[in-house]
């Protein structure tokens, strides 16, 4: 029965709904083996979330391993993105004051992420880990 012009319940519009943003990360593509996202964890390729490009959030978490702080300098790139992006190591604030040191791209850094890949590119002998000062 429909009494007069009101709309049935199950009809009406739901204000309480809300749609939910999907995750998504960015991650390093340099390695065959790991990835490095940019919530600061490293994974191997396989476990990479194939929807999200996210690492499982179980895994390393700005981690260190195979880094030398004292000389600044890793082993491995997605390891050095990933101590990189430890809040206790680097101030956003101060990435994002910094140039792009590439002519091409002269500017400043959008985000933290950008700045760790740029920072930890290989040099001929290893991976350059630079923190910038307190």
């Amino acid at each position: 029965d429909v009494v007069g012009d009101s709309p049935s319940p199950s009809l009406s519009s739901r204000k309480d709904i809300c749609f939910i943003e999907p995750i998504v990360c960015r991650s390093t593509v340099q390695g065959r083996h790991l990835i490095s996202d940019d919530n600061g964890y490293v994974c191997s390729a396989l476990s990479i979330n194939p929807w999200s490009h996210c690492c499982p959030t179980t895994g390393d978490r700005f981690s260190c391993q195979g880094c030398k702080l004292d000389l600044q300098c890793c082993n491995s790139y997605e390891y050095c993105v990933s101590c990189c992006l430890n809040p206790s190591k680097i101030k956003k604030e101060d990435v994002l004051k910094l140039k792009v040191a590439k002519p091409v791209t002269v500017g400043t850094y959008t985000n933290v992420f950008d700045f760790c890949m740029g920072r930890c590119r290989h040099s001929s002998a290893s991976v350059v880990l630079v923190f910038l000062p307190p």
